[in-house]
């Protein structure tokens, strides 16, 4: 008559086995185990019978209750105890450090090329090196007139971010260390 209430039925039983089987593997006592059971052999003059104990880990023995607790199981594992070393770095080539810091920093100049236009290379200034509309439009300027225009003397780490990144947008730049004695 009502086909409604025999899928009410159904639904009704699996979510009860869902619930008792979410509720077993929640509630566990000593009887049931994580890892497969040993299994110990006693062998006697006459028979020989094989037991199988299920063990728990000694991790997760602490953090079950017996069987019907409201409380869930905590699966927090023992931190390592390992020891940590210090190690000691030792430079070997501090020549490669004095040259990268430079007095004075590091140069990058842009070149004029017929490939890239000047809106794009004033663009590319603006977003990569964080230039000004004004200043980006005075570089390209620059280096369109005069062959090159310098887009600022920077510590090598940032010189060389900037002079990365303007390479891949396909403008002609390089990187020089500024000496000004």
């Amino acid at each position: 008559m009502f086909p409604s209430i025999s899928f009410f039925k159904v639904n009704l039983w699996v979510a009860i086995l869902l619930a008792l089987t979410v509720f077993s593997g929640i509630c566990v006592d000593e009887s049931v185990g994580f890892t497969a059971p040993t299994t110990t052999t006693t062998t006697t003059a006459t028979t020989t019978t094989a037991t199988a104990t299920p063990t728990i880990p000694r991790q997760f023995r602490s953090t079950f209750s017996p069987c019907c607790s409201s409380r869930l199981a905590s699966t927090t594992i023992d931190s390592p105890t390992e020891t940590i070393e210090k190690i000691e770095i030792i430079k070997e080539n501090v020549v490669e450090d004095e040259k990268k810091n430079g007095k004075n920093g590091w140069e990058i100049q842009l070149f004029n090329d017929p490939f890239n236009h000047r809106t794009f290379v004033a663009k590319c200034l603006n977003t990569i090196c964080g230039k000004s509309d004004g200043e980006s439009y005075q570089i390209m300027m620059q280096a369109h007139k005069n062959g090159m225009g310098v887009v600022g003397r920077y510590h090598y780490e940032i010189a060389e971010l900037y002079y990365g990144s303007l390479k891949e947008e396909g403008l002609t730049v390089e990187m020089v260390e500024v000496d000004d004695e």
